[in-house]
């Protein structure tokens, strides 16, 4: 898959946006406030990681062994969530899309029931507003 294709897809999932938080590079897909999606598109550097569950990453990792590795840019303590997967035409495109879902749905499930119904109902796009509890409520008043 291309890099353009790439980024169409995950866009494609409903509430996904593009962010750039950390420059040009890497290209972040978000759902709600939470990323699951890095794309690197350089050439030299063509890659993309994905957050996932555990197990889901090591059975990626035991099937394209040197091409699915743990989160390259990740602390040891988060490399069991993430994958980095070098997009030099190992792994089918099926199999890429079948990961984009996955990471997609992992992230998605971070999020409370209330912000994945408006998620998934398209009323919550890009960054969501701050959401009003009781504890900010009282801050307020007390100001």
């Amino acid at each position: 898959m291309e890099a353009r294709d790439i980024l169409d897809y995950c866009l494609s999932k409903p509430g996904a946006w593009l962010d750039y938080p950390f420059g040009a590079v890497p290209q972040c897909v978000k759902v709600g406030r939470r990323l699951f999606a890095q794309l690197y598109p350089r050439p030299k550097d063509y890659k993309i990681t994905l957050n996932c569950d555990p197990e889901a990453a090591d059975f990626y990792r035991q099937q394209y062994p040197g091409v699915v590795i743990p989160g390259y840019h990740c602390p040891p303590v988060q490399r069991p969530y993430f994958n980095t997967v070098w997009l030099n035409g190992t792994v089918p495109d099926g199999v890429l899309r079948e990961m984009i879902d996955r990471a997609y749905a992992v992230v998605l499930g971070k999020h409370t029931r209330r912000e994945q119904e408006e998620i998934l109902a398209g009323r919550m796009m890009g960054t969501p507003r701050p959401i009003e509890t009781r504890a900010r409520r009282r801050r307020k008043e007390e100001l």
